[in-house]
């Protein structure tokens, strides 16, 4: 969307977001770096992303548009069961990207889980941070619109 001074932006904001079907594979570079290397003034840039990438595809566009000086914003999107891997008994997991399955015990695995996915979560915040983007872990029960409220009125405090 095209950045507006207008009042009701942010609703037409949440709106667009609502109407977002996830599938497929991230973009390639052609398809966003006509969107954000024209331009000759800082925009503020707002990642709703699982993070999920094959090769670094994700954090290059975010290095790209760092260099181009906007500002960016992060929010992870993790699924409770994600963070927490509460599913009962043996499970059966597939990626959605690739279709690769696999199965585990996960009372075997839910401490190795969770220390693994704690340490990821740190070192993505680190990079993040390392290149001034904003980042923040939302889970998808969390309402996307606090998220994005509470980072405006954080932003809005720094800059006053």
């Amino acid at each position: 969307m095209a950045a507006k001074q207008d009042y009701q932006h942010l609703a037409r904001l949440f709106y667009q977001l609502e109407q977002i079907k996830a599938e497929g594979h991230f973009t390639k570079p052609i398809h966003y770096s006509e969107l954000f290397a024209s331009t000759q003034k800082r925009e503020l840039l707002i990642f709703v992303t699982d993070l999920y990438q094959t090769n670094d595809e994700i954090v290059k566009l975010l290095d790209t548009l760092g260099t181009l000086r906007h500002e960016i914003v992060v929010f992870h999107v993790l699924a409770r069961n994600e963070l927490e891997l509460d599913f009962e008994g043996y499970s059966t997991f597939e990626d959605l990207e690739t279709g690769e399955t696999i199965q585990i015990d996960q009372e075997k695995a839910r401490q190795r889980y969770k220390s693994k996915l704690a340490t990821y979560l740190a070192e993505t915040r680190a990079k993040m941070l390392d290149r001034r983007i904003f980042y923040r872990t939302i889970s998808t029960h969390e309402p996307l619109d606090e998220a994005l409220r509470d980072f405006l009125k954080q932003r809005s405090k720094i800059r006053i």
